[in-house]
């Protein structure tokens, strides 16, 4: 099941869902973490990630770190660090009634290669509320790290229930119990004491967001998500 089942099961299954948001944007061409043809920061950008690689660490710590200890650390590469990517995305919302005919897999479908889909947090109910479905990118390595491991985590993280999934080399999850924004952000600082074992820049471009995201088509560097427990 890929993750475009997964929401349209969800809809399917639910009667208080009036409608789930939809995000897309343009990938961006791959190269040095974002630096594009800086050459200013290439050297530095090189060793950070063989740092990262090496250790398995996030590349913008490994850089960061190496920076300030070569004296290099400026305000630029501050900025580039916490910039939120995208920079922009295209928010929009599907009826549930749609999605429960395809709506969903038409639109993404129908996009053009350069266009990568997410799914947001944030969720319309029928009684005019707003809800969000809890999620997380977790920094488990498929392959790398057992999967009785990343299950106990999903369930330390989300006890009331989740959905796992895996792209590409990463894991990612679902909360099955809709929540408040409120505790949305609650769960996003909470997950901060799994370490490295989640992935923190994550938690930060969603804290600032309000809301978070999950990808539902290939990204063109990773493979579609894949849902694989429970």
């Amino acid at each position: 099941m890929d993750a475009i089942d997964y929401w349209t099961d969800v809809v399917l299954e639910s009667t208080e869902i009036d409608a789930l948001h939809v995000a897309r944007y343009v990938r961006a061409p791959r190269f040095s973490e974002g630096f594009g043809t800086d050459g200013k920061y290439c050297a530095l950008a090189d060793e950070a990630r063989q740092g990262a690689l090496r250790d398995n660490r996030p590349f913008w710590d490994v850089l960061l770190r190496l920076a300030a200890r070569k004296g290099e650390l400026t305000d630029d590469l501050l900025a580039r660090a916490s910039k939120l990517h995208p920079r922009e995305m295209d928010l929009f919302s599907i009826a549930a009634s749609e999605i429960r005919i395809g709506a969903l897999r038409r639109r993404v479908d129908e996009s053009s290669r350069d266009e990568v889909f997410v799914m947001a947090s944030k969720v319309s109910l029928v009684n005019g509320q707003t809800r969000h479905f809890p999620m997380m990118d977790l920094r488990c390595e498929v392959g790398a790290v057992p999967l009785c491991s990343v299950e106990r985590l999903a369930n330390w993280l989300l006890p009331g229930g989740y959905a796992l999934f895996a792209s590409g080399r990463s894991y990612h999850l679902i909360g099955t119990e809709l929540i408040s924004g409120y505790a949305l952000s609650n769960f996003l600082v909470r997950s901060l004491y799994a370490g490295d074992l989640v992935d923190r820049k994550y938690i930060t471009h969603h804290l600032e967001r309000g809301f978070c995201t999950l990808r539902i088509s290939s990204s063109g560097q990773g493979s579609w998500p894949v849902r694989i427990r429970p």
